[in-house]
């Protein structure tokens, strides 16, 4: 027989436990359906992550091209200040070592009017012969037409780098000749000659100069190379000896006559030839370059001497003719002035007003190869590099050499490269840099 005690005990122990149980199975259940409701307030449906989606695409093709264009100006700017530095490098070196420094813009084979690397150049010590007695001479050669004077300059056998192999000056190259080390210095550029047996090359003044005491006799063998040096005097009286039309006139006298003696001493009483100084033209240093980044050049086709010059234009030879393929240089002195200007045919200028380059976007230069001849019209017609006032002018003053940057001034109603050049030639003015 059960006692009524232990079977209210018994009792109050079922139902403590019935209802524990109760409460663990109310709250399993609350946490799963709080979990549930959790995890559906906090996920994203595929359409909501397509939205998310769309607006990124929308706002990084907005941004794309506005980091790129500022990305793109950086680039321009900070290759316009590095040719800048450049050249006040060149300036700083050419009085440092009392000669000639400059730079070089190199053009690019498969596009001649796109620069994009630069160097330093500087002139060599002058060549004064392979001997201490080695002598030039300047005579009319009546047979050299088409040139730009018929006066050629000739080396005895004491200059075999001129003479023999003639390795000093390449064809078509021109360099300066200064005679008996004083006075002006003239530029003498090495031409193929073919209207003789056989063709030969010769050294040919670009500007008629009187040198007295370096004239030769008039040789009807011109055009053999054979010279004979033993001569040591000149004038013959009645004759025209130099055959500029004139019989016994001045320029024949080779020293100026001395009036002193009766009759007058003409040249014939005097030697004929003069030491000389060769001043080459300008070689690549080892000093670093300097490379523009992708994407930006020096436009050539832009690029030139004065308000609206363009002589570095590889197409500037004319339609049907080879494209300019030399280098450009800006040379200057030790006293800091632009001393000459190299535009990439083989000859040099001096130059009177600024020289301006063009730092630009190289994807818009036409392309001009190498050996390939100049089509009709000029391709840079559709380079739209005068048209970005981000691009920048690079202004070389020739008498104080102050290195200017200006924005290209762009004006649809007045689209010519002296409008393009208006703040450029602005702050040449001002001498601002």
């Amino acid at each position: 027989m059960i006692h009524p005690k232990s079977l209210r005990g018994f009792l109050a122990r079922l139902k403590l436990e019935r209802h524990s149980s109760s409460r663990s199975r109310f709250s399993a259940s609350t946490r799963v359906s709080t979990s549930r409701y959790v995890n559906q307030r906090t996920g994203l449906t595929l359409i909501e992550l397509l939205m998310v989606v769309v607006i990124m695409v929308m706002v990084v093709s907005v941004a794309i091209p506005l980091v790129n264009y500022n990305f793109g100006e950086k680039k321009l700017r900070e290759s316009a200040r590095a040719l800048n530095a450049y050249f006040a490098l060149a300036k700083s070196l050419s009085a440092e070592r009392n000669r000639q420094v400059g730079v070089m813009f190199e053009r690019t084979p498969d596009s001649l009017n796109q620069c994009i690397t630069m160097y330093l150049v500087e002139v060599p010590q002058p060549y004064s012969g392979d001997l201490y007695d080695a002598r030039c001479y300047v005579r009319h050669n009546p047979y050299l037409t088409g040139f730009a004077t018929n006066q050629e300059v000739l080396f005895d056998a004491n200059c075999a780098m001129l003479t023999t192999n003639r390795s000093l000056v390449a064809a078509g190259d021109t360099f300066l000749i200064r005679f008996n080390y004083r006075g002006a210095a003239y530029a003498v550029r090495r031409h193929q000659v073919n209207n003789g047996a056989p063709a030969t090359d010769k050294f040919i003044m670009q500007g008629v100069a009187s040198v007295p005491g370096s004239w030769l006799p008039y040789d009807l063998n011109t055009m053999t190379g054979q010279y004979d040096f033993s001569t040591r005097g000149w004038g013959v009286t009645g004759v025209d000896d130099d055959m500029n039309g004139f019989v016994d006139d001045t320029a024949e006298e080779g020293l100026p006559v001395n009036t002193s003696n009766v009759p007058p001493q003409d040249a014939s009483d005097f030697p004929v030839g003069f030491p000389f100084q060769i001043y080459l033209s300008p070689k690549r240093t080892q000093a670093q370059p300097i490379e523009l980044p992708v994407g930006v050049a020096v436009d050539l086709a832009w690029s030139g001497m004065g308000a609206g010059g363009a002589e570095f234009d590889a197409w500037s030879t004319g339609p049907g003719m080879l494209p300019l393929t030399g280098p450009v240089m800006v040379l200057f002195t030790p006293g800091g002035q632009v001393e000459r200007v190299y535009p990439g045919n083989g000859s040099f200028f001096q130059p009177t007003s600024t020289v301006h380059f063009l730092v630009a976007s190289s994807e818009t230069i036409q392309p001009l190869r190498a050996g390939v001849l100049n089509a009709t019209p000029n391709p840079k017609s559709s380079d739209l590099n005068l048209q970005s006032p981000s691009h920048l002018w690079i202004s070389v003053g020739p008498v104080n050499s102050s290195v200017t940057t200006a924005e290209v001034f762009y004006d649809p109603g007045a689209y010519t490269l002296d409008v393009c050049r208006q703040f450029a030639r602005s702050a040449q003015s001002k001498g601002g840099g």
